[in-house]
């Protein structure tokens, strides 16, 4: 079973999880459509995407670019797509308000560089790469709380 997770934001990722295999990713980078293009070869069983909304706080063209990312990759991705809040999966890895700040985005890289090194979550310049940490908790969260509970 191939696993689609993605954490829709301007610097998210799109992963893929298989069992017995590394993950796959690909970075979102302001193209979401051609990132759920190359998802998509892979022919997911299951699409799992963050249910994300706008806060007050937020300026209005964070809020007009999310949008416009959740709309092309839904429209690219033409199927069922299961939604999970920040919160929920957040709470489930043990990060959410981990801190103010970049506190939950550095809980999550400790917690993906565990399991699989930190080849995949860094960046060039040695910069954390928060969008495929989160995209890559959001599959296991999948995992955890979906799949094994609705197949014992």
């Amino acid at each position: 079973m191939i696993i689609c997770s993605i954490d829709p934001g301007s610097k998210g990722s799109i992963c893929l999880l298989e069992e017995g295999k590394a993950p796959s990713f690909f970075d979102i980078n302001k193209n979401p459509i051609a990132a759920a293009k190359l998802a998509k070869t892979y022919n997911p069983d299951i699409w799992v995407m963050e249910k994300v909304h706008a806060n007050s706080t937020d300026a209005k063209q964070a809020i007009w670019s999310f949008a416009r990312n959740v709309g092309q990759l839904e429209g690219k991705i033409d199927a069922p797509i299961f939604y999970v809040t920040p919160r929920t999966w957040q709470s489930w890895a043990g990060i959410y308000g981990a801190g103010k700040g970049k506190g939950t985005k550095k809980k999550a890289y400790e917690i993906c560089t565990t399991m699989y090194g930190k080849v995949f979550f860094t960046g060039p310049r040695g910069g954390i790469l928060d969008g495929r940490c989160d995209a890559l908790l959001i599959g296991h969260w999948y995992v955890e709380n979906v799949l094994k509970k609705n197949f014992k």
